[in-house]
């Protein structure tokens, strides 16, 4: 009896199977490729395409006269273009198990929900890099959140840091996703957005009255520059939310690159400032109060939640995402029973009892009922809240 070997019974099967797929192929033309199945972005339509834009300036700068700033424009007409969208927001956020909690939170918000208005806004959260050795749990959250939330998410290629430049990688990444194909001329780009914006992940944004607000803008081929200025310190908008046009974008991060970079290091928001201030051309600059920081928090820029408030700042815990976010939906007269139906998908965003005090961890005592809704009164929930801050 002839004994084969485990070893040479494999070779033998492997040999078998590359001989019948050369005969296929010499046979019957190349092996059939697997279909590949495209998930469709949150963000884009399915008839739109990113072009990533040459490496050259799409802007340019017209010297004007009696020593005025300079005007900056496009380098190729926008004539037949489709409207874009109004803006791309990215929200610098990390890997931390705290910040992994408010982005599925600010998710329900911002992506998931059914709104009665047209959502003209796309949002991307932003992350740093892993650092190249021995950081293998942020690369592995990395590489889940790529692999969750592949529409969403964008990993910049510095390494995750604080007022040393990600900010500026931000602008730059955003470039990248700021221009589409032009729909008759194929040499030709159109600007997919009208403002690139920066916020934080401790941050809710009201979408309706932000689209709102950005809407009653008046139209204006000069690039802008639009936040809640800085009265400290500098000529700056604030960090909790700020909007650059597209244009602007193209020119900080191309024609000014080099300078840029090599003042990039600093507090992140006061050097966007800079940036812009640096180009030496005409720039609307709009402040407003409506994005503001929690009323009880110490800052300069705090402020009473109300109708008018476009985004709240300091979510630093369960505690004040609630509060916020419930501020945020009784300023339009609704409690939160009525603006989860109005504004959100009832499938993702009715839970149990359970699920609420799961969620909100901070605030045992919600006054549910029996569909797991929050009863509208404010009082229970503010006795509970100091109730917890007793125990605590």
């Amino acid at each position: 009896m002839i004994k084969i070997s485990f070893h040479t019974l494999t070779i033998a099967v492997a040999l078998s199977i590359s001989f019948l797929c050369f005969v296929y192929i010499s046979f019957a033309g190349e092996l059939p490729q697997r279909r590949q199945t495209v998930k469709p972005s949150m963000n884009l339509k399915p008839d739109e395409t990113v072009i990533i834009p040459p490496s050259k300036s799409l802007v340019h700068k017209l010297e004007p006269e009696n020593n005025n700033a300079a005007l900056l424009r496009f380098n190729f007409p926008t004539t037949g273009c489709p409207p874009p969208k109004l803006a791309l927001i990215g929200i610098l956020t990390v890997p931390k198990p705290m910040n992994l909690l408010r982005q599925q939170l600010l998710r329900r918000i911002y992506l998931n929900e059914t709104r009665s208005f047209s959502r003209d806004v796309d949002f991307k959260f932003v992350f740093g890099s892993a650092k190249p050795t021995n950081d293998t749990a942020t690369q592995q959250a990395l590489e889940l959140q790529k692999l969750l939330f592949p529409d969403e998410t964008v990993i910049l290629a510095c390494v995750e840091n604080m007022n040393k430049g990600k900010s500026f990688e931000w602008w730059k990444a955003a470039r990248n996703l700021a221009y589409m194909r032009h729909p008759t001329n194929p040499t030709a780009l159109c600007p997919r957005y009208e403002y690139i914006g920066k916020t934080d992940d401790d941050v809710v944004i009201h979408i309706e009255r932000l689209q709102n607000f950005l809407h009653s803008l008046e139209k204006t081929e000069d690039p802008s520059y639009i936040g809640t200025m800085q009265i400290r310190g500098g000529d700056y908008m604030s960090g909790i939310l700020h909007f650059l046009s597209v244009s602007l974008v193209e020119y900080i991060t191309v024609d000014d690159h080099d300078w840029n970079e090599a003042h990039k290091v600093g507090y992140e928001d006061k050097q966007t400032g800079e940036f812009v201030n640096h180009t030496g051309v005409q720039v609307r600059k709009i402040s407003t109060r409506r994005i503001h920081d929690y009323e009880d928090t110490p800052n300069w820029t705090k402020a009473l939640t109300t109708n008018q408030s476009i985004a709240v700042h300091h979510m630093k815990d369960q505690r004040l995402f609630y509060e916020i976010y419930k501020g945020l939906l009784e300023s339009d007269g609704l409690t939160l029973e009525l603006a989860l139906e109005k504004y959100a998908a009832r499938k993702n965003l009715t839970l149990s009892p359970q699920g609420w005090r799961n969620i909100f961890t901070m605030v045992k005592d919600l006054g549910l009922d029996e569909r797991g809704m929050i009863e509208p009164e404010w009082v229970a929930i503010q006795k509970a809240l100091k109730v917890n801050a007793l125990k605590s």
